[in-house]
């Protein structure tokens, strides 16, 4: 306080005429050497800073506490975080978390057929799209600005996986199946981790639904919809879906495992067909600019 008061008893904005009304209509009324008393450093209050002060008695943990998320590369912090369990008619829906935890990981760790499931998927929004996707993606000018559904991975993932920017790549969970999506290459994640967009629709889980669309109204751009392969988890408070921690596995789409998982093997985009968002650059490999 005692600073702001010594600027506004010699104001300096830049600018005379604010200069001027500070002199006239402001500075009357501020005395620097009144606020002088409060210059000294303020000492922490009693209870200290960042301490629980207070308890939701309603909420399972009452105070909050680390749960480790259904599905997890963790099976130690499992253990000693695991999930809360059996709800009933909680909000009308009966879940238990810690069940779902456990044979999930069963899955992630245990399982001896099937893909590694190794790789993080978290999910999130693009600035260009909205929702699910349907008005953007319908819109020709949204869709060019993200014309794909993708799977971001860095470099060394990509390299891994032998794949390049704009490859197609298939996604795989627990036991919800798998989506076929673009690789993007980028240095955003880190190289365990994958980010999926949710704001896509039009393929499912590797079969483009086109041809399901009304003449006329099919978007300008369509793709497999993460949501398909996100965890079973719910917030047990909000009844929030856990859509940010899913473990997968990221393999190059070949003809044969597309073929094994029942998906496309000629799957057709329309925003390729129609040149739409052809100008975008889908790995940071290529050029200085990220997507």
């Amino acid at each position: 306080m005692f600073t702001a008061a010594q600027a506004l008893s010699s104001p300096d904005t830049g600018s005379d005429e604010f200069d001027r009304y500070l002199n006239e209509k402001i500075n009357p009324g501020v005395d620097p050497s009144f606020y002088e008393r409060y210059d000294y450093r303020q000492p922490d209050a009693p209870t200290g800073r960042g301490r629980a002060r207070a308890v939701v008695w309603s909420f399972l943990d009452t105070v909050p506490v680390h749960r480790e998320p259904i599905e997890s590369p963790r099976p130690d912090l499992v253990e000693q975080w695991p999930a809360n369990g059996q709800q009933r008619n909680f909000y009308r829906l009966d879940q238990n978390n810690a069940a779902e935890q456990q044979r999930a990981n069963d899955i992630i760790h245990n399982q001896e057929d099937g893909p590694t499931l190794d790789t993080v998927m978290t999910t999130g929004r693009q600035v260009e799209h909205q929702g699910g996707g349907a008005e953007t993606r319908s819109n020709v000018h949204t869709a060019d600005l993200q014309p794909h559904m993708y799977a971001e991975m860095t470099p060394n993932k990509a390299e891994e996986l032998g794949v390049d920017g704009g490859d197609l790549v298939v996604v795989s969970s627990t036991d919800r199946g798998s989506v076929l999506v673009k690789a993007r290459v980028t240095d955003r994640p880190y190289d365990e981790e994958v980010f999926l967009p949710f704001h896509w629709g039009g393929v499912f889980k590797g079969k483009s639904q086109e041809d399901k669309y009304p003449d006329g109204t099919v978007p300008y751009a369509i793709g497999d919809s993460a949501n398909a392969i996100t965890s079973r988890g719910y917030d047990v408070e909000t009844q929030m879906q856990e859509t940010k921690v899913s473990m997968v596995a990221v393999r190059p789409a070949t003809d044969q495992l597309l073929e094994e998982l029942n998906m496309d093997v000629d799957l057709e985009f329309p925003q390729d067909r129609d040149d739409v968002g052809t100008q975008k650059d889908f790995d940071v490999r290529d050029s200085e600019t990220v997507q």
